[in-house]
């Protein structure tokens, strides 16, 4: 999970590019966006999939205890320290180069990020500094790339200490064309340990607690941001219910602090992952592909709910209980429980605009700035202005939805918010 957040945050500050130099930073939507929020450790979002009430009191109990002293083991000098060659300690502690620094998964992004190791250390028993030398990582798939790490049923304690710096860049492809964009320099300070638990079903537990600090500012500014550690438990299961792992997570992104829940688990073959997020968001896995539904608060309105399937969007769907889909034919829409997606409907507002106004061009001026424009040619030029508008709004909707390293829907969010702005997309006549 550590990678995720580093991928996230970093999508997330491209989003903001255009913030740090619009001048709109008072704006309520701004405003909104700096304001620090924080949780309670114990408000967790709601799901029904399974209780983990007592993985809860767990991770309680744990963040009390390590948080405060920035530290996930007190007594790590009673381990040894494993001789492992740096390649090998890397992958151990879940930091290796393709972890931290993994290709994008689109076409519209190349990563160009850097990362410089300043400190790894791996301790264990004697018995476990052998195995780390021999065993074989297990990779599970993921949206934003395979995550490698120990066996689930390691069964000997292993402490990671480690810090690297991370030079964020990557060029995105905007209107056909590259855009080079830098984040700038990170320092990162891992603390991670592996123990038993004492839980039914949950033998085992890593810590992990993470600390960003922003060495070097790149593009974009980040100073309203506060960038309090994070800290997460993996609970791994051996229950005969095809669990693999439940997460809780606690981090701040963008100044709002609260708690995340990933469960995932064995569909005959298949890996299925699913989160939820502190303000509502519901994303579905399958095999590292978006697969179910996919739900996400919008402002004040309702929840905006997608469908995918192994991937790829589905324009017509039937909700099938909280978080599952399946796919429905344009002829089912107006059924109960048939969804449309919603960038679905805006192509056909579109597509009628274009149709009753066959003749008008993408982009026209504003008839206000001419005094002999007629009453006809106002309403014509005003709908084809909307279409314009629309259809930039629409595009960049869909190049939203494309950013990689992005699990809690964060940088879509944003990246959203700002293409409604720039692209006139408040206007268009479906929700964006």
């Amino acid at each position: 999970m550590q990678p995720l957040k580093i991928l996230a945050g970093a999508m997330a500050l491209s989003a903001l590019t255009a913030c740090a130099t619009s001048g709109i930073h008072n704006s309520p939507a701004m405003q909104q966006l700096y304001a620090v929020e924080a949780d309670p450790v114990d408000q967790w979002p709601a799901q029904n999939q399974r209780d983990i009430s007592i993985l809860k009191a767990d991770f309680a109990n744990r963040y009390q205890r390590d948080y405060p002293r920035s530290e996930v083991y007190s007594d790590a000098v009673q381990l040894t320290e494993c001789s492992l060659k740096q390649e090998r300690a890397l992958q151990v502690g879940g930091i290796s180069p393709d972890m931290v620094t993994p290709p994008s998964k689109t076409d519209n992004l190349i990563n160009d990020n850097s990362v410089k190791y300043e400190r790894i250390s791996v301790r264990s028993t004697a018995a476990g500094c052998a195995s780390l030398r021999e065993v074989e990582l297990h990779v599970v798939p993921n949206i934003v790339a395979n995550i490698k790490r120990l066996p689930d049923d390691t069964d000997y304690p292993v402490y990671v200490d480690a810090a690297y710096k991370l030079d964020l860049q990557s060029r995105v492809k905007v209107g056909g064309k590259w855009k080079k964009i830098d984040y700038g320099v990170k320092r990162i300070s891992v603390k991670r340990y592996r123990d038993k638990t004492g839980i039914a079903g949950f033998p085992y537990a890593e810590s992990l607690w993470q600390k960003t600090d922003t060495l070097r500012q790149g593009d974009t500014d980040t100073s309203r941001f506060r960038e309090d550690p994070m800290y997460l438990v993996t609970y791994f299961a051996n229950e005969p219910d095809h669990y693999m792992d439940i997460v809780l997570l606690r981090q701040t992104m963008l100044n709002k602090t609260g708690n995340n829940i990933t469960m995932r688990w064995k569909d005959g073959d298949d890996t299925m992952t699913r989160t939820w997020t502190r303000k509502g968001m519901v994303i579905s896995q399958k095999n590292g592909k978006r697969h179910g539904i996919f739900s996400f608060p919008v402002d004040n309105q309702p929840p905006q709910v997608l469908c995918h399937d192994a991937g790829k969007t589905v324009d017509y769907f039937r909700r099938q209980g909280p978080y599952d889909c399946s796919i429905a034919s344009k002829q089912d829409y107006g059924q109960e429980g048939v969804f449309v997606d919603p960038t679905v409907s805006l192509r056909e507002e579109l597509d009628t605009l274009r149709q009753n106004h066959p003749n008008t061009e993408p982009v026209m001026a504003s008839t206000a700035s001419s005094p002999a424009a007629s009453e006809p040619d106002t309403a014509t030029n005003t709908l084809s202005n909307t279409a314009s508008e629309c259809s930039k709004a629409y595009a960049a909707r869909k190049a939203c939805e494309k950013i990689p390293g992005d699990p809690f829907g964060i940088a879509m969010k944003l990246c959203l918010s700002q293409a409604k702005k720039k692209f006139g997309g408040m206007d268009c006549p479906v929700s964006f």
